[in-house]
């Protein structure tokens, strides 16, 4: 499966590279161009034990590659996880910023059908549904406004 994963932290690395390691052609996004590159030369934007020699071999294998282009990665794949940090706010409630703009990006991008899976939990993974749809139904395309599916781990 092609898969694109957006936000390259702790949550993106490890998981686009599993995913690369099971053999899946995945994508990695971050608007941190650091980041990026840093994937793209195989090593790790994160200090996790055993993600650097993991991240060499499946971009040395040609499936991993990282991208600032939000709507080539959408295009190049068939389900975008989202693994954008929602940090807390001095008040304690969650900072949603980071997930709403690239679930806007993301339905502005997707074609007919798209599966959208979310690293947070529930109602988090429901608003960047809503979030990406109401973005898709805005864009030049309102015709090609569902999303396939909705996960949520």
């Amino acid at each position: 499966m092609r898969v694109s994963v957006f936000g390259l932290g702790y949550v993106g690395s490890v998981s686009a590279a599993a995913f690369a390691s099971d053999g899946h052609d995945v994508v990695g996004v971050d608007v941190n161009p650091d980041k990026v590159a840093a994937v793209n030369g195989g090593h790790s934007p994160i200090v996790e034990p055993g993600l650097e020699p993991l991240l060499a071999q499946v971009v040395a294998d040609g499936r991993l590659r990282a991208t600032v282009d939000t709507a080539a990665a959408v295009a190049q794949s068939e389900a975008s996880l989202v693994c954008v940090g929602t940090p807390s706010r001095k008040n304690g409630s969650l900072d949603l910023t980071y997930l709403e703009r690239v679930s806007e990006q993301i339905g502005a991008a997707f074609g007919t059908n798209r599966t959208i899976t979310s690293s947070s939990y529930g109602a988090l993974c429901c608003r960047a549904r809503r979030t990406a749809l109401s973005s898709r139904r805005s864009s030049a395309h309102p015709e090609r406004n569902t999303a396939k599916d909705l996960a949520s781990r």
